[in-house]
């Protein structure tokens, strides 16, 4: 994400819009530093992208508005005729391209072609 943050420069039509699903309570963590966790339980010793806030997210998501997160709330839809993707909670976000990031479990889905 931080290489597209980098690549529009400072024209603000050319900013990318990104936005971020996660089943997970959390915004991405460092899963390699959960043994620094259990030594203090302190959730913003995993963090990768700042200190977290009550929702979930991090300060970092704050700070650029162009960045969307959805806590608690996965891809269950995407529907490729109409370029749009449909959480579990049933909201849909229209899309230019869609990056599945699967997380630590590799995963393909059944895709026509692969």
């Amino acid at each position: 994400i931080e290489s597209l943050l980098e690549d529009t420069g400072d024209d603000p039509k050319q900013k990318w819009k990104v936005t971020t699903f996660s089943e997970e309570p959390l915004a991405a963590y460092n899963r390699m530093r959960l043994t620094e966790y259990f030594a203090n339980r302190d959730e913003n010793d995993l963090s990768m992208s700042g200190e977290y806030l009550g929702n979930g997210s991090t300060t970092w998501y704050d700070q650029n508005d162009n960045i969307e997160i959805f806590i608690c709330d996965k891809v269950d839809k995407i529907d490729t005729k109409n370029k749009v993707v449909t959480s579990e909670k049933g909201r849909s976000v229209p899309y230019d391209a869609v990056v599945l990031a699967t997380g630590s479990y590799p995963f393909m889905p059944p895709l026509k072609g692969n």
